[in-house]
């Protein structure tokens, strides 16, 4: 998987190791593994093929719509994939924008679609989309407050709308102005899954793109949501999830450690907003996270993969560049795998845009894969 996502998604690359990972991608999809983690890989990895080749743009569509709508072949993990996949193709095509919005708008409901899971990657597209084209979010919007104050809905479509907003307004200062309140009240509920997506709203929202100014106010309360959060992920000390009686750290149970991930990916935004402004206050977190040993697998992964995204943007004579390189490379060979993997997946981000690196990277991924 990881040899994939480097080999795809490098644009320099050569043009027999593309035709190959192409080969090896439309082969897994036609033939589902029962890892179907595998499946996923291929489909990420073929929409990226195709950001360089836009004559295989047309294949790709049809084997995420057959994914899509072939539900009794594909289990919902590589379904919610490809429907999130709908919505990079728009940013390689925006021609795509309008039968995507129709097709995500026919899968949001619920009459049309029964897994939660796939109609959470719903939301998840469509915000993505609204995020690159601002002029499409009057109507999304409109859907997420209509569900969003459903009763009847779950939680799950509950916590893709909240980060939908914040993602979206990553591109709108007036939605980021109106939702900010709702995020902020979202970290101190007492359900977990909503306490975790309001910080990712709220990460989004300090992290503006495009000609959108940075908004203080806001950072600073991501910032003060995420610190809080951290800690005990944001339960009162007397909660009962915090009391073990077999002396089993509250930290390794998912209600903790998923918010302190969420957390962790919100200062992250934080972090990429600004590297000079941010670095000094966060990167001692980031280091804490990684050596603490309470902290589980999933929460250190988040730190290797911002680490990853950072690296992309960096230049080679960076001040922060070395010091990401040496983390990533040390990380890469840890024992846990859930560490392990993130960081390779972060060299991967690091060797496409640093092509000095880019052979010693290929060479680490090809020792694992042979192990």
């Amino acid at each position: 998987e990881m040899l994939f996502m480097l080999q795809n998604l490098k644009r320099a690359v050569d043009e027999k190791e593309v035709d190959e990972a192409i080969k090896v991608c439309l082969f897994l999809i036609d033939n589902p593994p029962s890892e179907y983690r595998m499946t996923r890989s291929a489909i990420q990895a073929l929409v990226r093929l195709s950001s360089c080749n836009p004559q295989l743009r047309p294949l790709v569509l049809n084997k995420i719509l057959k994914v899509i709508q072939e539900p009794h072949i594909y289990r919902s993990h590589p379904r919610r994939f490809a429907m999130r996949s709908i919505s990079q193709l728009t940013y390689l095509d925006e021609k795509l924008v309008k039968p995507a919005l129709i097709l995500l708008n026919r899968y949001a409901s619920k009459d049309f679609e029964m897994s939660q899971y796939v109609r959470k990657a719903v939301f998840t597209s469509l915000s993505r989309i609204g995020r690159r084209y601002p002029h499409t979010q009057e109507d999304t919007l409109r859907l997420f407050d209509e569900c969003y104050h459903d009763a009847k809905i779950k939680g799950g479509i509950k916590w893709a709308i909240l980060i939908g907003w914040g993602r979206m307004s990553q591109s709108n200062p007036k939605l980021r102005t109106r939702i900010a309140a709702t995020l902020v009240t979202a970290t101190q509920s007492n359900e977990m899954r909503i306490r975790w997506a309001g910080i990712k709203g709220l990460g989004h929202a300090s992290c503006p793109i495009g000609d959108v100014e940075i908004d203080d106010t806001v950072q600073e309360q991501c910032y003060k949501c995420g610190m809080a959060l951290m800690e005990n992920g944001g339960l009162e000390p007397d909660d009962p999830i915090l009391q073990t009686n077999n002396g089993e750290d509250p930290w390794r149970k998912e209600e903790i450690f998923l918010v302190q991930y969420a957390a962790m990916q919100a200062l992250g935004l934080l972090l990429r907003s600004d590297m000079d402004k941010w670095w000094n206050k966060l990167s001692p977190i980031f280091s804490e996270v990684l050596v603490n040993p309470r902290y589980a697998a999933v929460v250190k992964a988040s730190v290797n993969i911002t680490f990853g995204k950072l690296s992309y943007y960096l230049t080679s004579h960076a001040p922060f560049n070395t010091m990401i390189k040496e983390i990533l490379f040390e990380l890469s060979n840890h024992s846990d795998e859930e560490v392990s993997e993130p960081a390779c997946y972060a060299l991967a981000n690091f060797a496409l845009k640093h092509e000095e690196f880019y052979p010693s990277v290929k060479d680490l991924f090809i020792r694992k894969m042979g192990s």
